[in-house]
């Protein structure tokens, strides 16, 4: 438990420090549903599930950059009957980076944006009985406007 209140107060006082020197930081975190829906064979076996992801960005008041980290997670256990007592499972996890420039100010009601980053994901296929079926990685560029 020190621990812990010792990472807040310093981080409380990092974030009263940068906020000071003209910088922002916004942290989130959000949660949803997710389904495979492209995949018919995963469709078939995973359902809807929560999906989660952490946001974390610096903003830098005076320029309108940021520098925007994500961290996202699914995991669900199948529902096809011919996989019952096996405890087949899909884990998938995504990191993403990006930049990003408001084209306004703080103080405008609309704050329109451009950005570019990366993002890679990770995801894994297990089993009781077999272990790892499947595993791959990927890496994509992000392109955003809002």
């Amino acid at each position: 438990m020190k621990k812990i209140v010792s990472v807040i107060i310093i981080l409380s006082a990092l974030i009263g420090q940068i906020s000071s020197a003209g910088l922002q930081i916004d942290l989130g975190f959000q949660m949803g549903g997710f389904a495979p829906l492209t995949d018919t064979v995963v469709k078939q076996t995973f359902g809807k599930n929560l999906y989660w992801q952490a946001v974390g960005g610096v903003l830098d008041i005076n320029s309108g950059v940021e520098l925007r980290g994500n961290l996202g997670g699914y995991q669900d256990y199948s529902h096809n009957p011919l996989d019952a007592g096996t405890d087949l499972k899909l884990g998938i996890t995504n990191i993403s980076g990006s930049l990003i420039w408001h084209l306004t100010g703080q103080d405008s009601f609309i704050r329109p944006y451009l950005g570019v980053g990366v993002g890679a994901y990770k995801y894994d296929v297990v089993d009781n009985i077999y272990g790892t079926l499947e595993t791959s990685t990927g890496s994509r560029l992000i392109l955003l406007a809002g």
